[in-house]
């Protein structure tokens, strides 16, 4: 096997084992209670006002949780395109170097 690929698989091996990914934080929101049926209409008015509140913040925490992955699969795209280009400048692999590996069906 050439050096440059035992180069690559080591640092892939021991790169990824050092990664340490943070836990995303909880949402921090909390669900109303349903309030019993006999209530009265403004117990009920402000358990919806409740529901409306609860899923606003749901929803916002869910749309930066959906751009912190936006932003983590491009930081991890530029990443591999950084390593290709070193790849093929310095350890003059073939324009064509396959990583990513292609997928397999």
């Amino acid at each position: 096997m050439r050096p440059a690929c035992w180069l690559i698989i080591t640092a892939l091996l021991f790169g990824t084992a050092a990664v340490a990914h943070e836990a995303p934080s909880d949402h921090g929101c909390s669900a109303p209670s349903r309030p019993a049926d006999v209530e009265h209409d403004r117990r009920w008015q402000a358990f919806l006002d409740d529901v409306d509140t609860y899923r606003a913040c749901i929803s916002s925490y869910m749309e930066r949780q959906q751009q912190a992955a936006i932003a983590h699969r491009e930081a991890a795209r530029a990443a591999a395109d950084e390593w290709n280009l070193f790849v093929r400048d310095e350890l003059n692999a073939p324009s064509d170097f396959p990583w990513p590996p292609p997928e397999t069906p």
